[in-house]
């Protein structure tokens, strides 16, 4: 979910009178070097201290408001390559309604993650006219949109990127539609200078190196093959139809030696194999193949005639109304798939904190001392406590990735270990073996086994301080266990 932590970089540029922070406070013992792409948290500082709101109505309004924009470069990036403002209008409600995409983009991380997609889908339109018609505004405009993607999030940077040379390989190829590609690179370059130098004077170039190692990496073998063929889990139990129509279409496509948006597609697959960045050109499939195909198709088997048009809106209109239908539940967490587990978020949708977890970190932040260290078991409410209880949280890998590969890889195994504890025993062995000593327990208890919360209350390892219905504040004594 990652909005905590967005929400304390806005916190501390405000804190740090619009300077670029250091330091990260509050995440690991050490905290985090502050290496993100900074633009959507100065911007995130701005909204909040302007209109005077907190950070949980931030992150629940701004992923809405740039859920709704970028759908706008969405149409535009479809028409363009569609040629077809009916098939434009389809593929937008399909990156509208499909949890592939807005899984990432309208829960709380949002606040970052939609600003980036909003840049990254205008830099890709931009991007098509300009290697169509090799025009210098194009450049300049699509210099900017890198840019300002860069400073906002760099692996919707690489999407950018790499979709621009999957663009003049398939469209253009010549060596003026090299330059232009090249120039918008270096004036994107340009615009992020002056995070990028600022980066690399106090850390090195070692953290964006370290960043591109995590989540997968880049060119990843294995997630690639499984996006290639569309084997993931479901994200709920209704079938996603456009894996269906999807699949269809590629081999449509492939058979008419219509290479483009296969093309597309499979080198995407294998330099970012994220489903927001793929499932733009699922989207624009779908569109294509619904109305060139399947719409044709289902004319000609009717055994009455009907204008074309009734056929066109009964078509799109029952699979559009599925795929509302469906996104709407996932929207609502039901029905989750039958692959999900308590602390695995990845098919559902992410929720914001409750109040009894706010409840919670309020009592922690005046009853506990200032100095006092924490470990926080429960999905989706960890990285909250830094920024809420204003004390340190030691387990998490969120901004872990830019300490590099290998700090990233043991916060996560450890964080996710701690979440799969059956009892409070395998709780304190965990902690005791990675040599983790925090003074309080924090457990959020939705979702966690009865026995788990027990043998929280009965341990002599953990004294419970605090307890609702939503969490437990427990203070840890080693030396009991």
């Amino acid at each position: 979910m990652t909005a905590g932590l967005f929400n304390e970089m806005a916190n501390q540029i405000a804190a740090n009178g619009y300077a670029l922070p250091r330091t990260i406070p509050g995440y690991t013992a050490d905290g985090l070097p502050f290496a993100y792409p900074p633009l959507m948290f100065y911007l995130l500082a701005v909204v909040r201290e302007v209109l005077g709101v907190g950070p949980l109505t931030a992150s629940r309004v701004l992923p809405q408001v740039y859920a709704v924009l970028y759908l706008v470069p969405f149409y535009f990036l479809a028409e363009e390559v569609l040629d077809s403002r009916r098939q434009a209008g389809i593929a937008a409600v399909i990156g509208a309604t499909s949890p592939e995409i807005f899984k990432w983009h309208l829960s709380s991380g949002g606040v970052v993650r939609g600003g980036a997609y909003f840049f990254a889908l205008a830099g890709l339109y931009v991007g098509v006219r300009l290697f169509g018609a090799h025009r210098r505004r194009y450049a300049l405009a699509g210099a900017a949109l890198f840019g300002l993607t860069l400073l906002s999030h760099v692996r919707y940077a690489l999407f950018f990127g790499a979709s621009y040379v999957i663009f003049w390989a398939l469209v253009d190829r010549g060596r003026g539609g090299l330059g232009l590609g090249a120039s918008v690179a270096g004036g994107g370059l340009l615009v992020a200078s002056p995070w990028l130098v600022t980066v690399a004077s106090r850390f090195g170039t070692q953290p964006l190196l370290d960043a591109s190692g995590t989540h997968g990496g880049l060119a990843a073998v294995a997630p690639a093959a499984a996006r290639l063929l569309m084997v993931v889990p479901p994200r709920t139990e209704l079938l996603s139809i456009w894996h269906v129509v999807f699949l269809l279409g590629m081999m449509l496509l492939v058979a008419r030696r219509e290479w483009f948006l296969p093309a597309w597609f499979v080198a995407l697959a294998f330099v970012t194999h994220k489903s927001q960045f793929l499932f733009v050109i699922v989207a624009l499939v779908c569109a294509k193949v619904l109305m060139e195909d399947l719409v044709p198709l289902v004319r000609r088997k009717l055994e009455f005639d009907l204008p074309d048009r009734a056929v066109s809106l009964a078509v799109v209109g029952l699979l559009l109304s599925y795929s509302v239908g469906a996104g709407a539940l996932f929207v609502t967490n039901y029905p989750v798939s039958q692959y999900q587990s308590v602390f695995d978020a990845s098919n559902r949708m992410p929720s914001h904190l409750s109040d009894g977890d706010a409840e919670a970190m309020e009592w922690i932040q005046t009853e506990t001392r200032p100095n006092a260290t924490f470990v926080s078991v429960g999905e989706r409410t960890a990285e909250w406590l830094p920024l809420l209880s204003d004390r340190q949280l030691l387990v998490g890998y969120w901004g872990v990735e830019w300490e590099g590969a290998g700090e990233w890889q043991r916060q996560k195994s450890l964080y996710f270990s701690l979440n799969v504890c059956d009892d409070a025993a395998c709780l304190a062995d965990r902690m005791s073996e990675a040599n983790v000593t925090p003074d309080y327990l924090y457990l959020h208890t939705d979702g966690q086994p009865a026995g788990k919360i027990r043998s929280v209350e009965d341990s002599e390892a953990f004294v419970v301080v605090f307890e609702n219905d939503d969490a437990i504040v427990a203070e840890y004594r080693p030396e009991e266990v």
